[in-house]
């Protein structure tokens, strides 16, 4: 199977922020390449949001001790039968972000990526439209592994520099 080279994945990405300690939280500094797509407050109201959630997730309290307590109490075969409340708030999570890419981001051209799916490393930015182009410029190569797709592939590349 071919491998899209990742020169034409542009990927834009928020790192964590470790300055409260190992607690899950990330920069509000506003990335420069997200200037022209995204204003600058909805972009922090977004990051501001998740933080709150992780934040939601992380707070200890008597509900999460005793539901830690029934998981020892029942060898933690309670868990088969419900979710525990990190689990609840990461679908919450979840459900944030599809709103927020079906009302904010994909209307912009971006996709916003579940911090959960990259390890609670970073937020993670793709362009949609770049992104969907690679998808079918990838089942294109599968198909004809031919010039024409190399030449597709180079008109492409020469428009995606061209318009940054």
């Amino acid at each position: 199977m071919a491998r899209l080279p990742p020169a034409h994945c542009t990927k834009i990405f928020v790192q964590r922020d470790y300055c409260d300690g190992t607690a899950v939280k990330f920069q509000t500094k506003f990335p420069q390449e997200l200037e022209d797509r995204v204003e600058r407050h909805i972009f922090e109201e977004t990051v501001h949001e998740l933080n709150a959630f992780y934040l939601e997730a992380e707070t200890l309290s008597t509900r999460i001790c005793c539901e830690n307590c029934l998981a020892c109490l029942t060898a933690y075969v309670v868990f088969l039968c419900m979710d525990t409340h990190y689990e609840k708030v990461l679908k919450k999570i979840g459900r944030f972000i599809q709103e927020q890419n079906n009302s904010i981001y994909i209307p912009r051209g971006l996709l916003l990526i579940d911090p959960a799916e990259r390890g609670l490393r970073v937020v993670s930015f793709y362009p949609f439209i770049q992104f969907v182009l690679l998808i079918v410029l990838y089942f294109w190569q599968q198909q004809f592994k031919s010039r024409f797709y190399r030449v597709i592939l180079i008109y492409v590349n020469f428009q995606h520099c061209s318009l940054s």
